[in-house]
């Protein structure tokens, strides 16, 4: 077979960079004693309270079971240290059963065959290299302990320090790095409190709180003890490990980041605070508020046990590095329904509603974290000791955690390099399937499946074992290797609901310009009285004529299998003048063909109102500058919705309203292709915005009760990325592209503050003083105004095609006045970036979903349907090989923005449906899936190869770069992307 090569360099010159792990970070695996070794009763080991609670409590476990053999660890050492060597890690982190080293807890009786157990698995590690990270406590302690009060007796903290000293004596020639407790905050207010864990003791907000007053004794007890007992002849370093989890606002409210800000402080920072703040002692909040609700409880003194000023001092800077158990990410909010939650309890003491998100990963919540913990605790050295996935099945190729581990390590990478957190080391969690607590044998999340049913546990590593085996031996996230062993890179997939379409506008498509009624708008002007204006001279009178062939064209998007068509109305066919008290029922008869024709095939009509094309009558009176046209528009859109809106659900009021004004009415670059830099484009974003939102209104005021439709407005965003990641001035230059661009429409409807975006008030404000201007540039909203436009989207609509890099611009560079100044800064796309025929696209993914990150953070994670898409190149090439690539390459950067970064994207429309009239360039440059034959009168479309692919995309709901359509020759990519 014939193979199409291409070669794609996507390359950032931005100075940020393909980032590699440095050379002292170093990766480990994870397992505890409990959860792998089995021989619960064998070599003279002790009972333990995990022992004790799933052979007394019936069915404590999801399924029933223990971890009497779980994965025998205990008798396979030599065959699990090859596991770890043939993943070629660098340490393996175990914990030690205090039951199998002292059988009853005390020091009177060691178990020597225990000792001669772990004397053996690390000798075994060092013999490979493999250096041995050591858990003294992982959660099963001696169930003789437990009988006295177990980690509610602060008694405990004398029998920890001799069980640590005999590890400390027996281990520490050859063990250097300790970890004294694994989550404190687990099996204390699980154990204590809730009664989920063992013991299964439901003291609420009073057992867990002592359990954590004792195990911080203890552990910096243990501490001082290496410290002055140890330190100058093992020269080993202790830490411990705490359980982090990101807790985000749900809503972007004052009350809901105080909410989430508390939940975070009484759960890791109950443990976090005392060792690592300056102060050291519980978080004050938490102090405060469990002292507030004993008061409210009646009860004589708070329930938090108070640390005395030694001990506080004693607890303070115990620690030689954190430990991080990292899972996932949760959100709260501070309307808080107690109504299931006993009053005396921790989470009512919290005070606040946290849950989390399923089927998402949520990456980005650990980086907030980390950036967290190095502004509170002065940038500790952080040693990730857990992370990994869990999940039901027990596949081989287990996509999911592959990507997790893809995504996960991605953002360590970032937190490293770009926020200077000190992370020394990554344990993925686990080596292999073991006993998940409470959940049983239920969920998976090994490196390594194990075989449970087979009396031998046998072990088969899984693709995310090869996958991570390649990370820890290249020191670099590379997310499209492929084991030897398999055929494909792993994808995220897109949802059952997720909706794919297609898209045109009126004028680029219709053609019929002067046919059955149709107005004069602006573009028809603007082509027939200036030409040259069109890069090609050409026009959109006949366009592709789909004014002409609606059966046909319907009948092409059932064949491409999408869920949507987005199309315009063309204002000028449907009010000639532009004015409401004319309608051209033909234009209504047009348009309720295409409608009916596309339901009858099981296609949503997704309608934009405003595409581009002003009735010429409406310019002749200013154009959008004009704030007269807010009535018209509104009155056109009701003319719409009374004709339309019972077969029409989704609306969109405006496409890229940057384009309709600054490229319009500023730099000419659009029609009705004026110039008035810095002032035009202003006015006409003021109309534009006002238009959307009193329509907004006017839709739900008068239709929305018996339409059930939504409302949304699209803009253009192009991903601004510094020039320079080290420059703040580069940086702010931007940002502050990014706020003129679009920002300017985008903040005032979906922010929470409303109003255009303050930076660019202020800027816009000071240059037009500067300027010799009496008043700014930018017209002001009245608060009235502001509030009437807040809130005014169902939905966003993002266009999206290519991404800039920008510096900041000085004076002596800009025009002044001008919309770049404005901004602060100067962008650009370098030539050498793979690009598409039209000079303003380029291929970047990356910036695709840096932007939707951004808009998430920015605006409260609105529901985005991208609603353009695409790649253009010149003549008829319907072997298309780079579109297919942009395809597959940004569809891949939005299945990442949506399951890693928690974006909220509900579609995904391709630009364009047709190749069609592209504004100023005319007919040079094509977008379509499918080909139009321009020099035919009968303007005949033929099917790309992109579109086959796009159909299979649709179907399949996952991104096969392997996928071939029959009849084709294979297309073949050597890909090097770059994602800072």
């Amino acid at each position: 077979m014939r193979r199409l090569t291409l070669i794609l360099l996507l390359v950032c010159t931005c100075k940020a960079q393909d980032y590699e792990f440095p050379p002292s970070f170093e990766f480990g695996v994870a397992t505890s004693a409990y959860q792998t070794e089995g021989a619960w009763n064998e070599g003279n080991k002790g009972e333990n309270i995990w022992d004790f609670v799933l052979h007394t409590k019936e069915c404590f476990t999801a399924d029933c079971a223990d971890g009497d053999i779980a994965c025998n660890s205990y008798n396979r050492i030599s065959e699990d240290i090859q596991l770890l060597d043939d993943l070629d890690v660098d340490f393996y982190r175990f914990s030690i059963s205090w039951s199998r080293i002292l059988p009853d807890g005390h020091i009177f009786n060691v178990n020597s065959e225990g000792v001669a157990y772990y004397n053996d698995l690390i000798d075994a590690l060092i013999s490979k290299n493999i250096r041995p990270v050591v858990t003294m406590f992982h959660w099963d302690l001696p169930q003789p302990l437990h009988e006295i009060g177990g980690w509610t007796n602060p008694r405990l903290v004398d029998s920890y320090l001799n069980y640590a000293r005999l590890l400390f004596d027996t281990f520490g020639d050859r063990v250097t790095t300790w970890i004294t407790f694994n989550e404190p905050f687990q099996f204390c207010e699980y154990g204590y409190s809730t009664g989920r864990f063992a013991p299964a003791y439901a003291q609420q907000g009073i057992g867990g709180y002592m359990c954590g007053y004792t195990v911080l004794l203890a552990h910096g007890s243990a501490y001082r003890m290496y410290q002055n007992e140890f330190k100058d002849a093992q020269n080993g370093v202790i830490g411990i490990t705490i359980h982090g989890e990101w807790r985000e606002p749900s809503q972007p409210t004052a009350e809901d980041r105080e909410a989430a800000e508390t939940a975070l402080q009484m759960t890791f920072g109950w443990f976090a605070n005392p060792i690592f703040s300056v102060d050291g002692d519980y978080p004050a909040i938490m102090t405060s508020r469990i002292a507030a609700k004993s008061e409210e409880g009646n009860f004589p003194r708070t329930r938090l046990p108070a640390f005395t000023a030694d001990e506080i001092d004693m607890i303070r800077g115990s620690a030689d590095f954190l430990g991080l158990n990292y899972y996932t990410t949760s959100y709260c909010s501070a309307v808080f329904d107690n109504t299931d939650v006993p009053e005396t309890s921790l989470a009512n003491d919290i005070g606040a509603n946290c849950s989390r998100k399923a089927g998402v990963t949520e990456s980005w919540g650990m980086r907030k974290l980390l950036k967290w913990i190095k502004e509170r605790y002065n940038n500790p050295e952080i040693l990730v000791t857990e992370n990994g996935l869990g999940t039901a099945a027990d596949d081989l190729d287990d996509c999911d955690r592959t990507n997790y581990y893809n995504s996960y390590l991605h953002v360590l990478l970032n937190a490293i390099y770009e926020d200077g957190s000190n992370l020394i080391g990554y344990t993925a969690w686990s080596l292999m399937d073991n006993f998940e607590w409470d959940l049983g044998y239920t969920v998976k999340y090994g490196l390594y499946r194990v075989d449970f049913n087979d009396p031998n546990r046998s072990r088969t590593p899984r693709r995310s074992a090869l996958v991570y085996k390649n990370i820890v031996e290249t020191r670099k996230v590379d997310r499209y290797f492929v084991p030897d062993t398999y055929e494909d890179v792993c994808h995220y997939t897109f949802a059952e609901e997720f909706q794919f379409g297609c898209a045109t506008s009126a004028y680029q498509v219709e053609g019929a310009w002067n046919v059955s009624g149709k107005g004069e708008n602006i573009w028809d002007y603007l082509t027939h009285t200036r030409p040259d204006a069109i890069t090609d001279s050409n026009n959109g009178d006949i366009a592709c004529d789909t004014y002409s062939k609606t059966e046909g064209d319907v009948q092409l998007l059932e064949d491409l299998g999408v869920n949507f068509y987005r199309f315009s109305i063309s204002w000028s066919r449907l009010l000639p003048t532009g004015h409401a008290n004319e309608v051209n029922l033909d234009g209504v008869r047009y348009y309720n063909e295409l409608i009916d024709a596309l339901i009858a095939k099981g296609i949503k009509p997704l309608v934009t109102l405003f595409h581009w094309d002003l009735p010429q009558p409406l310019q002749e009176i200013g154009g959008w500058p004009n704030p007269f046209l807010v009535d018209l528009f509104v009155d056109y859109a009701r003319v719409i919705f009374e004709n339309f809106g019972d077969r029409v659900k989704d609306w969109i009021t405006f496409n890229e309203p940057y384009q309709i004004c600054q490229e319009g009415y500023s730099i000419r670059y659009k029609a009705p292709a004026y110039t008035q830099d810095g002032i035009g484009g202003y006015l006409c974003a003021y109309t534009v915005l006002m238009s959307h939102a009193k329509t907004y209104h006017m839709f739900y005021e008068e239709f929305n009760e018996n339409l059930d439709g939504r409302v949304g407005i699209t803009v253009h965003g192009i991903w601004s990325h510094p020039e320079d990641i080290n420059s703040e001035a580069d940086k702010i230059a931007s940002q502050g592209k990014m706020q003129e661009h679009f920002g300017i429409y985008l903040h005032p409807i979906y922010s929470e503050t409303g109003d255009f975006p303050q930076s660019l008030k202020d800027r816009v404000s000071a240059l037009s003083a500067e300027e010799g201007f009496e008043w700014s540039r930018l017209p002001s909203f009245t608060q009235e105004e502001i509030e009437l436009l807040k809130g005014t989207g169902d939905f966003l609509g993002f266009n999206h095609y290519s991404t800039d890099l920008c510096y900041a611009l000085s004076a002596e560079e800009a025009k002044q006045p001008s919309h770049e100044y404005d901004a602060g800064g100067r962008c650009y796309k370098p030539n050498h970036w793979e690009g598409a025929a039209s000079s303003w696209v380029k291929v970047v993914p990356w910036g695709f979903r840096k932007l939707l990150h951004w808009i998430k953070e920015q605006y409260n994670n609105p529901e985005i349907i991208v609603t353009e898409n695409g790649y253009s190149s010149s003549g008829n090439d319907l072997v298309d090989c780079r579109r297919i690539n942009f395809y597959n390459v940004y569809l891949e950067a939005l299945l990442e923005a949506i399951n890693e970064d928690g974006c909220t994207i509900s579609g995904y429309t391709a630009w364009s449906f047709l190749d069609n009239f592209e504004w100023m360039d005319g007919y040079l440059e094509k977008f379509g899936l499918h080909s139009v034959n321009f020099d035919d009168p009968d303007r005949p479309r033929e099917a790309k190869m992109s579109s086959h692919v796009y159909r299979n995309i649709i179907k399949t709901r996952r991104i096969n770069r392997s996928f071939t359509p029959p009849g084709y020759d294979e297309c073949d990519f050597n890909i090097i992307p770059d994602n800072p």
